[in-house]
């Protein structure tokens, strides 16, 4: 009986399929991180997201970019 309900649940798992998809928010008017630029891409896809990175300041008495 274990062996059936292993089986059962294992092709379950096996033939449902996941199909996730890659929200961008826009950003919230905070200072961008000019430094590097971050791309993102859906599997399958060619065209290239850019992503907002924060500018964070690492020292509060000094005001250092991290």
């Amino acid at each position: 009986m274990r062996k059936f309900l292993f089986t059962v649940l294992l092709l379950l798992f096996t033939i449902t399929t996941v199909s996730a998809k890659i929200i961008v928010y826009p950003s919230s008017g905070c200072d961008k991180n000019t430094d590097y630029t971050i791309k993102i891409r859906q599997v399958g896809n060619s065209d290239w997201i850019d992503l907002f990175s924060y500018n964070v300041k690492v020292d509060l008495n000094s005001g250092k970019n991290g």
